[in-house]
């Protein structure tokens, strides 16, 4: 008869293999809630980053006497995203330009809005 050998889980041994596995799936969770943080905060400083951009290059074009209009605007917001990734909505009621920037993270959105006054022509 040839040599069969098996293992056989005692029941303290089936304990410990079940401890660990909830411990592995526990650190393995944490571990992805901790990237997704994480992930998040990055995608915020680079929508910060974006808007206090757009709002800079606003503010010099609207002071070097460029015609800020909506199509401006709207090209401005193009480059961003094309560039960037990062979509950006740009819109002026009279003296003021509203600026929205934001970016969708699955559930999460992450986001920032400014407004900047200009000069009329």
């Amino acid at each position: 008869m040839p040599d069969q050998r098996g293992f056989i889980f005692s029941g303290l041994s089936l304990l410990l293999i079940f401890t660990i596995t909830l411990l592995l799936s526990a650190f393995l969770s944490s571990l992805r809630s901790a990237s997704e943080s994480s992930s998040i905060r990055i995608a915020g400083r680079n929508v910060a980053f974006v808007a206090e951009d757009v709002e800079y290059n606003v503010s010099k074009l609207a002071a070097a006497g460029f015609l800020v209009d909506n199509s401006l605007l709207r090209d401005l917001g193009q480059v961003y995203f094309q560039y960037g990734g990062v979509p950006v909505k740009a819109w002026i009621i009279e003296n003021l330009i509203y600026i929205y920037v934001g970016k969708s993270l699955g559930i999460e959105n992450v986001q920032c809005r400014k407004v900047v006054s200009v000069a009329a022509p």
